[in-house]
């Protein structure tokens, strides 16, 4: 398409007019139709491929911090577990530290709560049975009994300590034998209901 002017001397090409070229340029893109879409320009591979990678990105990150989420919240359950665990254990063993200590001092102080004597006989002023240390921690090396002598109708003639020497291990049931004094004119009426024996004490 051919062009002319003042100032111009010949026909010229619109093309080759500097102030019009660009209006006929082929880079130029027309507008659409009316009713007709405009067409986008080609989508590039790489831009596609870089689309799809950042799509499929978000999900994985997404998962990565669920699991991180999960991963903490059981891992912090199981660390208090340990936590009321051995808290659980310490409180057990100072509670039977505590109850240790009770018994050991019960059992010294108060030996009569642990100490008896069972299957008891006398034969030539010789009293002979066991002693039953039912304590959990002490073990007695002397105990000291209370024997007395009643008359047939009940009343105490005469009361005598004695002292039984030998070991006697907790939970155990251990014989042993004493010689013991008798009152005047006790053979005469002597049997197995007119005397009784007693623990008062005991020493480890």
């Amino acid at each position: 398409m051919g062009v002319v002017y003042e100032g111009l001397s010949e026909w010229k090409r619109v093309g080759d007019i500097d102030e019009l070229s660009d209006l006929f340029s082929s880079k130029q893109i027309p507008p659409p139709l009316r009713g007709q879409r405009p067409q986008m320009p080609p989508f590039s591979e790489s831009a596609y491929q870089q689309c799809n990678v950042s799509k499929a990105a978000e999900p994985k990150e997404k998962k990565k911090s669920k699991k991180k989420i999960v991963f903490w919240c059981v891992g912090s359950f199981f660390f208090l577990l340990v936590l009321v665990g051995i808290g659980y254990y310490y409180y057990e063993q100072y509670e039977k530290k505590e109850i240790q200590h009770k018994t050991e001092n019960n059992e010294v102080f108060h030996p009569e709560w642990y100490l008896s004597v069972e299957n008891r006989s006398i034969t030539d002023n010789t009293l002979t049975g066991y002693i039953v240390n039912s304590s959990n921690y002490t073990t007695y090396k002397r105990i000291h009994i209370q024997f007395s002598y009643y008359d047939k109708n009940g009343k105490v003639l005469q009361t005598n300590a004695h002292t039984i020497y030998g070991t006697y291990y907790p939970h155990t049931s251990t014989p042993f034998k004493v010689k013991i004094r008798l009152p005047q004119g006790a053979k005469n009426y002597f049997n197995s209901k007119s005397y009784g024996v007693e623990i008062i004490g005991a020493e480890k």
